[in-house]
Parts: structure tokens; C-alpha cells; sequence
């Protein structure tokens, strides 16, 4: 084998990894987005009078790549959520409600020591920073859209 040929076979690798990278993301989002589902589906059922049922599913494994928070420190929400959106690709819909899906899911634990309106205030800082775009304003019960802003790096 000749440098060229591990070259090659090296940036084939990297493209493969970087693809089931974005795989793995994207699953990740939309289990997120099925346990959501599932939490307003039990919250119809007990509206409607019945018992909760809603067992944890003790099968799904947590994706790799997210650690579970110990304790709430200084700054730790606001960088759960940069992690958390970094994850979205940057022409996807990013909402409060799915930012805290992942979090919920992921990071066992931290969202108990924050106050509900905790995530949207943090996804609010990154906007104000300039790392996300408003799509469209939430008004009553329908939530804010955002995406990533998409950072070109300056060639000289």
C-alpha cells in the first residue's frame, strides 16, 4: 500500500464516519420527538379520565455521544442547549419544546433543576448571540421556530 491509496481509503473512512455522525443525530431527534408525541398522547388519555400507563421503555438505549448531568453548574444549561442545537442540521426547524425533549432524554435529570422557562430563555441568549435564526414567532401555544445560523469560515 502506497501513500495515495492510504490517503484515499483514510478520507473514505472520515466521509463514512461524518455520515453516521448525522445518522445517529438525526435518530437521536426523532426519538426525541416520538417520546414528545407520546407524552401529549398520555396527557389526552388522563384528560379523557383514565389512568397514566406511561412506563419508561427500559430497551431504549441512550445515543452515544450525549452524558448524562450530575448537577446543575453555572452555565450548564445554556451550553446543554448549544450541544443540543448543534445537533440539528442547519436547514432543520429547531423548537423549544424539541430542545427540551433532548435534553429530558439525554441528560438525565438536569431539566428538574431549572424552571420550565428556562430552555426557550437559553434558546432566546442564542439568538440574541447571533447563533440562530428566527424562523417564525410562537404566538399562544403554537412555539417559536429557530434554525442555525450557518457560519461560513472567512478565506484570506
Amino acid at each position: 500500500m502506497d501513500q495515495s491509496t492510504y490517503q484515499k481509503l483514510k478520507e473514505e473512512l472520515a466521509t463514512k464516519r461524518r455520515r453516521l455522525s448525522k445518522l445517529q443525530d438525526r435518530v437521536s431527534r426523532q426519538l426525541a420527538q416520538v417520546q414528545v408525541d407520546e407524552e401529549s398522547l398520555n396527557r389526552v388519555w388522563v384528560m379523557l379520565g383514565n389512568k397514566p400507563t406511561d412506563t419508561p421503555d427500559p430497551s431504549t438505549p441512550e445515543p452515544i455521544g450525549f452524558r448524562a448531568a450530575s448537577s446543575a453548574k453555572r452555565g450548564e444549561l445554556i451550553s446543554t442547549v448549544r450541544r443540543v442545537i448543534n445537533t440539528f442540521e442547519p436547514e432543520e426547524d429547531i423548537t423549544s419544546e424539541a430542545v427540551r425533549a433532548l435534553i429530558d432524554k439525554h441528560f438525565n435529570g438536569l431539566l428538574s433543576r431549572f424552571h420550565r422557562s428556562s430552555v426557550p430563555s437559553a434558546i432566546n441568549q442564542l439568538l440574541d448571540d447571533g447563533e440562530l435564526i428566527l424562523v417564525s414567532q410562537g404566538s399562544g401555544r403554537k412555539h417559536s421556530v429557530y434554525r442555525r445560523k450557518v457560519i461560513t469560515p472567512n478565506v484570506n
